[in-house]
């Protein structure tokens, strides 16, 4: 398991972002959990989710 902090800041406003409306010049900070599977050594798959937003 992954631990990812992202910073957004869209280029336009986005009324239907995934954590709520986001005007053009704002940012939000969100973490995210990645977890990726391994077959014969290589990455085979993986997936990843918001866990929380921190602003």
């Amino acid at each position: 398991m992954l631990g990812i902090m992202k910073t957004i800041s869209p280029a336009s406003t986005g009324p239907d972002f995934i954590a709520g409306r986001l005007m053009k010049g704002e940012t939000i900070r969100i973490e995210s959990l990645g977890y990726y599977y391994l077959e014969e050594g290589k990455i085979a798959r993986i997936l990843g989710a918001r866990f929380k937003t921190l602003d």
